[in-house]
């Protein structure tokens, strides 16, 4: 899988881990992203696939 973030992009092995456990791994927080895939938004606890990418959207919330 690649994960895409504004930082640039990393290949990761899935391993049967959760989208959410990914992202943890590399040091992406998960509630402060939103995960899309085909510009389709994923669950935390979706898994992707190996030949997946995976856009980390950062949100942003303020007044």
């Amino acid at each position: 899988m690649i994960l895409s973030t504004k930082d640039g992009e990393t290949r990761v092995a899935v391993e049967g881990r959760s989208l959410e456990q990914i992202a943890l791994a590399l040091g992406v927080l998960p509630d402060a992203h939103i995960f899309l895939r085909d510009g389709r938004p994923l669950p935390m606890t979706a898994v992707p696939g190996e030949g997946d990418t995976v856009r980390a959207l950062p949100v942003a919330s303020g007044g």
